[in-house]
């Protein structure tokens, strides 16, 4: 069975502000909690509002990822949160948000991911921190994203290839959350 969800689950969360194609807006706006959860009621409906958050994140919708996110008193929704205002630049209050997810358990999942999937990626062994440790760092990872934004850092591929693997992570994990399934 497909995922009616395929054509938006392939983002890339973006590095610098962005406005997102309008082209996405209508398809976005009619992704409800059910859909996140296969066509279902969702069982934890704000781990659905999460994916949602996350949705629109990942293709470049700032506001509309920052409304949902602001909304969700889970360190989830502060994982969004964070992310969202990363991508538009506002890197301490980021870090902020990344402060309210506490030590979470995909911290770890992650990290082992970016090994498996980063770590292969040319010019990866300059940030072992990032592609070969056994906790992601957001703060670490953070302050990369800011100096790759402002031209102090030659990895914007890299960091890129790790936005897209934390987005997944994330997104990922609502949706099992939201619809009950077992890790």
């Amino acid at each position: 069975m497909t995922d009616p969800l395929d054509s938006l689950l392939d983002p890339l969360p973006p590095l610098r502000p962005t406005a997102g194609d309008a082209r996405l807006r209508r398809q976005l706006d009619g992704v409800t909690v059910d859909a996140v959860c296969g066509g279902r009621a969702p069982v934890d409906a704000t781990a659905a509002q999460a994916c949602l958050a996350g949705l629109w994140l990942g293709h470049g919708f700032l506001d509309e990822s920052h409304r949902i996110s602001q909304e969700i008193d889970t360190p989830e929704g502060s994982w969004w949160h964070g992310i969202m205002h990363r991508c538009e630049g506002d890197f301490s209050n980021a870090a902020y948000w990344f402060r309210r997810v506490g030590d979470h358990p995909l911290l770890r999942e992650l990290a082992a991911h970016l090994h498996r999937h980063v770590g292969p990626l040319p010019g990866a062994a300059a940030l072992p921190w990032l592609t070969a440790a056994d906790r992601f760092d957001p703060f670490r990872f953070t302050d990369l994203c800011a100096a790759v934004v402002a031209g102090r850092s030659p990895h914007e591929a890299l960091v890129e290839a790790a936005a897209r693997c934390e987005w997944r992570r994330l997104f990922d994990h609502c949706r099992r959350l939201a619809t009950g399934a077992t890790p």
